[in-house]
This record gives C-alpha cells, sequence and structure tokens, in this order.
C-alpha cells in the first residue's frame, strides 16, 4: 500500500515560509561548548529563543549531527544538536525548551540585545 502526500504548488513569485516558528533574539555573548568526546570550546552566542540558537565558532569544531552541551556562566549547560553549519555559525536545536529555571538564559531570551 502507498500513501500518496499533495503537496500545494508554490509560485515562484510566493515567499517560502520560515521555517522557524519562533523569532530568536539577538545577543552577544560567549559561552563554552562541550563536545560528546568531553572537549571543550569557546564561542559566541549570536541569538537564541526557547528552542534553539547560533553560535560562531571554529567550524571545524562543530558537525552536523552532533550532540554538544553549551554553558553560560555558572548556570548548568543546555543540551543540544547541531542543526546546520556554515563558515564560523552553527545553527543548534535544543532537546528540551529552556527549563524556567535557567533565569540567565531567560534573561537573553527575553531582552532586545545583550552585548
Amino acid at each position: 500500500m502507498t500513501n500518496t502526500i499533495h503537496r500545494p504548488e508554490q509560485s515562484e513569485t510566493e515567499p517560502r515560509p520560515l521555517r522557524r516558528a519562533i523569532a530568536r533574539s539577538p545577543v552577544d555573548v560567549s559561552v563554552i561548548v562541550t563536545r560528546g568526546d568531553g572537549s571543550r570550546i569557546a564561542g559566541r552566542l549570536t541569538d537564541v529563543s526557547l528552542h534553539g540558537c547560533n553560535i560562531q565558532t571554529t567550524a571545524a569544531s562543530l558537525r552536523l549531527g552532533v550532540f554538544i552541551a553549551i554553558a553560560l556562566d555558572i548556570e548548568r549547560p543546555v543540551q543540544a544538536i547541531v542543526r546546520w553549519t556554515r563558515g564560523d555559525s552553527a545553527g543548534v536545536e535544543f532537546l528540551r525548551p529552556i527549563p524556567a529555571d535557567l533565569r540567565l538564559w531567560h534573561a537573553l531570551i527575553d531582552s532586545p540585545w545583550c552585548a
């Protein structure tokens, strides 16, 4: 039995819908990224939402599909997976939305800009 998926046709003049349902807040904050092998690298958080963020770091250090932990200051790290990399930038998706008790993360998400 074969199921057919019907997709509505989209004209070339129509803009494609945005894939991200929740806007990210722009930020500029230092983070420590721990890779699956336990090694740590420094990075910069450039945007963030409850569900993901963008990290600037050396491209070779983060690869598509790798699980990482991202730490801000003294709060416990947030677990994530690398969804894409381009140059020195990586887009990551958190494995769970940021918990309410991680106040520094929520302060970043709620602020219009953090320098």
